[in-house]
């Protein structure tokens, strides 16, 4: 699956990404906003050992963001299991060069598509940290609404903070005229 956008491509993840996600991702600033799974330092090995992971995926659709012919973040849409199977969870992150272009924006409103049209989602959700005001900000264009605060939920670098959750739900996505 390739999505073509104003200024950027979502793509199947290169073996070719690996330098340049480990140039992007190791970066303090967009660590912070992400859980600790993704690592901080960020080395060429997590980056290699990512792509391996990602060969592997099934479940989920993840897709590299390539601006300018170079790989410059990552997207995904995360399936829920059991009772909550027919939600996905979005995740994604943009590399610092790239902040403040509208490309997340884009990126998001292409991914509602695939998980609704494709994937046959009813309801899309992210959980955001409070301090992460950016991606605050691309949800509310996108669509989704404020559904629940976790209050000091998260503990990131040694400090509390709320997680805010966000969704959108097929009907509202349909009503909205994103899909």
């Amino acid at each position: 699956m390739e999505i073509i956008l104003q200024g950027c491509l979502i793509r199947p993840f290169q073996s070719t990404d690996a330098i340049r996600m480990a140039e992007l991702a190791n970066n303090e600033k967009v660590a912070r906003n992400l859980r600790d799974g993704f690592p901080s330092p960020y080395t060429i090995d997590n980056a290699y050992a990512w792509l391996k992971m990602m060969e592997a995926n099934q479940a989920n659709i993840v897709r590299a963001i390539e601006i300018e012919g170079q790989f410059a973040g990552s997207v995904g849409l995360h399936a829920c299991q059991d009772v909550y199977r027919f939600n996905l969870e979005l995740g994604y992150w943009l590399g610092e060069p790239y902040w403040n272009r509208g490309i997340m924006t884009q990126v998001v409103r292409a991914m509602v598509k695939v998980g609704f049209n494709e994937m046959k989602a009813h309801r899309i959700f992210a959980g955001i940290f409070s301090f992460n005001k950016a991606s605050v900000r691309v949800l509310g264009k996108c669509g989704f609404r404020h559904e629940a605060t976790l209050i000091e939920s998260v503990s990131k670098q040694g400090q509390w903070a709320d997680e805010l959750i966000f969704s959108l739900r097929e009907s509202e996505a349909r009503e909205k005229g994103l899909l």
